[in-house]
């Protein structure tokens, strides 16, 4: 497990694959900073099974504080990555 700054906040992998990580949901750091808006998000609860990018991500949030989780899954079998393949497929080909 570590935990890494990155340009939109600070995000926790929770193993070194990065194929799980937390991010932390901070919206009251807009009022101090120079924003040109200011929005809070009351409630959000929000789960989320991708298929396109397989993985599983959940969100809580209440008044502008909360997290982001994402479980990522593999590819292998995918619609993304059988598109993937015949793309590839065909370009070595042509080759």
């Amino acid at each position: 497990m570590h935990l890494r700054k990155e340009e939109y906040g600070w995000i926790l992998y929770l193993n070194k694959k990065e194929s799980a990580f937390v991010s932390f949901i901070n919206e009251w750091k807009q009022i101090f900073g120079k924003m040109n808006w200011y929005s809070i998000t009351l409630v959000n609860i929000y789960f989320e099974n991708d298929m396109m990018a397989p993985g599983y991500e959940f969100e809580f949030e209440v008044l502008g504080l909360g997290f982001c989780m994402r479980i990522n899954r593999s590819w292998e079998g995918t619609e993304l990555q059988k598109r993937i393949d015949t793309i590839t497929n065909k370009e070595n080909v042509s080759k």
